[in-house]
């Protein structure tokens, strides 16, 4: 399973905070002690660009919308 830090607040975040948590992010993904980490719990590192894993989660957001209207699952 990839890793995605889809907690990083990039949707209505000042740009520069965006850019910064990129590099940090990165730089992580970067560092063969995380990515092993990562890959003792089954997660695999995948660095994106900012723009790039906007654009994932614009895609990913769609995806999983449709597959829960497929499914019928209701919000309780």
């Amino acid at each position: 399973m990839p890793f995605s830090a889809t907690h990083v607040p990039y949707f209505g975040s000042a740009r520069a905070v965006v850019e910064h948590l990129d590099g940090e992010l990165n730089k992580a993904l970067a560092d063969p002690i995380f990515i092993q980490c990562l890959r003792d719990v089954g997660l695999a590192g995948a660095p994106l660009a900012a723009e790039a894993f906007g654009e994932f989660v614009k895609r990913d957001a769609v995806r999983w919308a449709e597959l829960v209207k497929l499914s019928g699952t209701k919000a309780e």
